[in-house]
């Protein structure tokens, strides 16, 4: 291989590791509500998920990557919600939880 053509290869992979990187850490606030509102809601991303830290309504900051989250939310009283969005999803996501008749509150 010419020395040109690794200077050339070496450029172009620097590069394309440089844009990965930026894109892997832009983050972005989200606004997690619930009706009613108390929920306890978990995120799972490329298998992990976190445990619930937070009764609903409260902010998270989400980072930019392909992969989706699943949001659970739950709340005593009330039938589980889950959904899954996209990581670049910006604003406020609402959830209205259904009552379970079989759960006296």
């Amino acid at each position: 291989m010419s020395r040109k053509a690794f200077v050339l290869i070496t450029l172009g992979m620097i590069v394309l590791a440089a844009c990965t990187h930026r894109r892997e850490w832009t983050t972005h606030d989200v606004t997690i509500a619930t009706n009613p509102a108390g929920a306890r809601c978990s995120f799972e991303r490329d298998g992990i998920t976190t445990r619930p830290n937070k009764t609903t309504p409260f902010d998270i900051t989400l980072t930019n990557v392909l992969a989706d989250i699943r949001i659970r939310c739950v709340l005593y009283g009330y039938h589980p919600v889950v959904t899954t969005v996209s990581s670049r999803i910006r604003g406020t996501i609402n959830f209205d939880l259904a009552r379970d008749a079989q759960v006296q509150l």
